[in-house]
């Protein structure tokens, strides 16, 4: 009899040791045509300094299996609100994902040796041409962290779900900040400092742009890739400190910079060794598209005004870098960013309930379908943008599947007041709002002239 207790209080304790296969509750009941998975069951996931437990459950639709989470509190109950089941999906997802790759410590520390190491120089002639060849090989070769295999096999059908567009907003994110960077840095060398006059034909200051242009954008890339650098460092941090149960904003950083900081960190190191080696061609190629289509744009404004030079710098240079990727050599920088985030679109499928007929709604939807209402979105002009709750959702007109609730509606668009409404979705309700959006007023300053004895000065119409 005692040997009999012995075994039981034995197996009772070693079970508390394995969460994600423990028994479930007889009062959890998944929604119809699921069926809880072996395993991954009652993850423990954190939000707000509270515990909640999630479910990995299935439903075979034809030849594809659908898998997603069914959340629950401490008290069994279900989590409804949208925002936070999709915030505790995502906790469960990176769970379940670092739990299903016990090497992905390894592998971020291998990627961070690899991009810290390398020979981050700004001279001309340092790293040979077959040291950047090896190099640029060794990081091609980053892309062992990759999901593992049962992820992408689990995600058959589902990834073409997710736009391609996803990458290409993440690259054009990563150059308008590189741009910004840039086009204040050339101000201050170029402007500021005397070094360029408003005389746009001169040959001098064509020479002085080119060579000053050839530094600025090679220290810019260097910048940004140490900045993707920085961010998959933290993320590598949050993994190797981590203990206990994920809560959602250690979750999401990590994702972060797991997903978008690797990301950044390889195709702008890649990008930076592929414009160390000297090419007086290439350079004068570019530097001579820039000076054409951007810098004689800008220049003679920008000697009275450098906020506006460089406002209209930004948008001139991303055009002319996205019409012709290859002179820029950006060509490749998009193709790896697409690659790196592709671990970020498959697990979007898994957490994100806003893209549409993917795991996460196709669950969430099977749970809470009939709670959900519909708010449509219509503006004059149209092709505004719309955010819910700060999150955006999309241009008008627009309909939005959302789950009961207040949300905070706003619509944007440049060159009108924006428009702010706050409205309550109801059960299988649908709500109308049609904004008439009004045009921003022109601030216009008038100054009057005055003489004052032999001296002449104007003043504020408003002033005495």
């Amino acid at each position: 009899m005692k040997k009999t207790i012995l075994i039981l209080l034995i197996l009772v304790l070693f079970s508390s040791f394995i969460p994600f296969n423990s028994p479930l509750s007889e009062d959890i009941v998944p929604p119809k045509g699921f069926t809880f998975s072996k395993n991954y069951q009652r993850i423990p996931v954190i939000l707000d300094k509270t515990t909640y437990y999630a479910y990995q459950i299935e439903n075979k639709e034809g030849e594809q299996k659908v898998k997603g989470w069914l959340i629950v509190d401490k008290e069994n109950k279900t989590v409804s609100d949208q925002s936070a089941y999709t915030k505790l999906a995502l906790a469960a997802t990176v769970t379940k994902y670092i739990e299903g790759n016990p090497d992905i410590s390894t592998i971020m520390k291998t990627d961070l040796d690899m991009l810290h190491n390398l020979e981050w120089k700004m001279a001309l002639y340092e790293v040979s041409q077959s040291r950047i060849k090896t190099v640029s090989s060794l990081i091609g070769a980053m892309e062992t962290g990759k999901p593992p295999l049962g992820a992408f096999e689990e995600a058959v059908g589902m990834v073409s779900i997710v736009p391609q567009v996803v990458a290409i907003e993440l690259s054009d994110k990563y150059l308008e900040e590189f741009t910004n960077w840039m086009a204040n840095t050339l101000y201050e060398i170029l402007i500021k400092t005397g070094e360029i006059t408003g005389d746009i034909d001169s040959n001098i200051n064509i020479f002085k742009f080119l060579g000053v242009f050839q530094s600025i954008i090679k220290k810019g890339v260097l910048i940004s890739a140490k900045k993707g650098i920085d961010s998959y460092n933290e993320s590598y941090d949050i993994l190797k400190n981590h203990t206990g149960p994920w809560s959602y904003q250690d979750a999401q950083e990590f994702l972060e910079g797991y997903t978008k900081g690797k990301a950044k960190a390889v195709a702008y190191s890649s990008w930076y060794l592929r414009l160390i080696p000297h090419n007086s061609n290439m350079w004068l190629n570019i530097g001579l598209t820039v000076w054409d289509n951007v810098v004689k744009q800008v220049l003679p404004g920008g000697m009275s005004n450098p906020a506006d030079a460089i406002r209209k710098f930004v948008p001139l240079f991303i055009k002319i870098v996205k019409e012709s990727p290859d002179k820029f050599l950006y060509n490749q920088v998009e193709e790896d960013i697409k690659n790196m985030s592709l671990l970020l679109n498959i697990l979007r499928l898994y957490y994100d309930t806003s893209i549409k007929d993917s795991s996460a709604s196709r669950t969430y939807d099977a749970i809470f379908g009939s709670l959900k209402g519909v708010l449509s979105v219509s503006s004059n002009p149209k092709d505004a943008k719309v955010y819910i709750n700060g999150d955006y959702k999309g241009t008008t007109p627009i309909n939005i599947t959302l789950a009961p609730g207040n949300y905070n509606v706003k619509i944007t668009k440049e060159g009108y007041e924006d428009y702010i409404k706050t409205t309550n979705i109801k059960a299988g309700e649908s709500i109308n709002i049609s904004a008439t959006l009004i045009k921003r007023q022109a601030t216009v300053e008038i100054f009057i002239p005055y003489r004052k004895g032999d001296k002449w000065g104007f003043c504020d119409r408003n002033k005495n």
